[in-house]
């Protein structure tokens, strides 16, 4: 198990309740510390308070879109620091370019395994 000293951080926001719990559970078994957020104005408060080390935002907020939550946290926060996993249903080429442009680092199209969002968060905790 973590250590709290070199154990992740992540901030998982999204809309849909079974969706949360899920991705949560399954970023907690692999010892990332989760907050979750569902509104557009909780994440602006959690990432600028707790600077999580893992940003998961599905893409289709009820308030506003992800891609304009990115451009806010760019403006304020540098995502230099964080990394971010953008989730979305829409496979579009143009959707995948819009969100690495706006600080997305990795796209998870929907429907997608939690295995492939573990597989992703374990890369990021080997990075010292």
């Amino acid at each position: 198990m973590f250590t709290s000293s070199n154990r992740k951080s992540a901030l998982l926001v999204t809309k849909n309740p079974a969706e949360r719990d899920l991705l949560k559970l399954a970023l907690h078994r692999i010892g990332y510390h989760v907050q979750t957020a569902d509104h557009a104005y909780q994440v602006m408060e959690k990432v600028e308070h707790s600077k999580p080390d893992l940003l998961v935002l599905d893409l289709f907020l009820s308030q506003t879109n992800g891609l304009e939550m990115l451009k806010q946290i760019e403006d304020s926060v540098s995502l230099k620091s964080m990394y971010v996993i953008a989730m979305t249903a829409m496979a579009f080429p143009e959707v995948v370019e819009q969100a690495k442009v706006a600080g997305a680092n990795d796209i998870l199209l929907k429907p997608f395994s939690t295995d492939l969002l573990v597989q992703k968060a374990r890369r990021l905790q080997t990075v010292v």
